[in-house]
């Protein structure tokens, strides 16, 4: 198989300075967690963070054709915000889970079909998507080696975390490293690139 498109450059930023999250809970009454959480400085802004992290796209050139990958996806509502509130609310964790783990099986295997891959041939797998629970199982469902997901030291960065998760795998990728990236967000994505 020919690979023709790819990551060719790639930076990533994440602001300095740390929250603890038992902060939050002694605020807040309830949450944080455990860990800590990044968080912009005053001066800091998604202007100045894109910069950064494209000055290091500057300097940064390893290369990782695209080998090819799959999608599932189905209706469901996961999060949802009512007339009148003033924030949003998500499904328990366990109906998170349950909605996700079928999509994974899909889209993996369908990756993997796509690409004459199979498992063992996997090297590593970015896992990630903002149901916590679903991630953790479904990282382990695929059958090898999960990274980290840095939850515990920089948190979720939203859209940006599978992008900051993938660079940060490719920093130290050995050449010819294989690696997945598996983003849960209303369905799966299965990516699979070879660092060269």
């Amino acid at each position: 198989m020919t690979a023709t498109r790819g990551i060719l450059a790639y930076g990533a930023h994440v602001p300095y300075r740390r929250l603890d999250r038992a902060a939050i809970r002694n605020v807040m009454g309830s949450g944080g967690g455990r860990g800590h959480r990044a968080v912009a400085s005053f001066d800091q802004d998604t202007t100045t963070m894109g910069v950064e992290a494209a000055r290091q796209a500057l300097a940064t050139t390893d290369l990782a054709p695209y080998l090819g990958g799959a999608s599932a996806t189905t209706e469901f509502v996961d999060r949802w915000r009512t007339p009148g509130d003033a924030t949003s609310r998500t499904w328990e964790e366990r109906f998170g889970e349950q909605a996700y783990a079928p999509l994974v099986d899909r889209a993996w295997a369908d990756a993997l079909a796509a690409t004459g891959l199979d498992a063992d041939g996997i090297d590593l797998a970015v896992v990630t998507g903002l149901h916590a629970r679903a991630t953790k199982r479904s990282g382990g469902r695929l059958g090898v080696t999960v990274a980290d997901d840095r939850s515990d030291t920089i948190g979720n960065s939203g859209a940006a975390h599978p992008a900051l998760l993938l660079a940060d795998v490719l920093d130290t990728a050995e050449t010819g490293t294989v690696v997945a990236l598996v983003v849960l967000a209303d369905g799966c994505d299965v990516l699979l690139f070879r660092t060269t």
